[in-house]
């Protein structure tokens, strides 16, 4: 059997208890929330965008377009997207893994973001 080795260098990854992820219920809970959370915040930008394109129709000096909308929009589709990815990885049992390497994702980094989906090395070599 044939194991997968880490991209974290030797020096950095000793898999010891202390290190695996903080995943249970609380983890899915949290990550839930923040779903209904960022669809609930896409839909009010929606109505938003609706009810402004409404009015700038009717008032060209406005100066807004739908596109001033849409990095935000963007960045809240990204975000709602991950979580998604990371509640499915709870599902399959993949959560807290990296999606690149393999290897535990760090605890510290699931706390402060928990649909993270790369240890921390895998995201910043890109």
């Amino acid at each position: 059997m044939q194991t997968t080795r880490p991209c974290w260098p030797d020096r950095l990854y000793t898999p010891t208890p202390a290190h695996a992820p903080p995943i249970g219920e609380p983890m899915r809970s949290l990550l839930r929330h923040r779903l209904d959370d960022l669809e609930r915040r896409l839909l009010d930008m929606s109505q938003t965008i609706d009810v402004l394109l409404r009015e700038s129709a009717g008032d060209s000096a406005s100066g807004w377009t739908a596109r001033d909308s849409v990095p935000r929009s963007r960045t809240v589709e990204t975000a709602l997207s991950e979580v998604r990815t990371a509640l499915a990885r709870f599902e399959d049992g993949s959560y807290g893994l990296c999606g690149t390497c393999g290897a535990p994702i760090e605890p510290e980094r699931l706390a402060s973001r928990p649909q993270v989906l790369r240890c921390r090395f895998c995201e910043q070599q890109g």
